[in-house]
């Protein structure tokens, strides 16, 4: 079995989000790239599917961001 991609910043589009008690659960349409289990707290109840994958993207972009810098 192939590994799966690393998650990367995404549209609401290439992917489906699933609301779970404390988080979302943000699966990759292609297939190719890990499932992320995204824990937001009690937030998650009030936050749209824009704000959880808003989210998601900005804290994928600091961890490349960190990832780049400590090279």
């Amino acid at each position: 079995m192939a590994r799966l991609k690393r998650p990367r910043p995404a549209t609401l589009d290439e992917v489906k989000i699933t609301r779970e008690p404390d988080g979302a659960q943000i699966e990759y349409l292609d297939g190719k790239t890990a499932t992320i289990h995204f824990t937001l707290g009690e937030a998650v109840r009030t936050m749209s599917d824009v704000d959880i994958l808003g989210r998601l993207n900005e804290s994928l972009r600091a961890q490349q961001m960190m990832a780049q810098n400590y090279r």
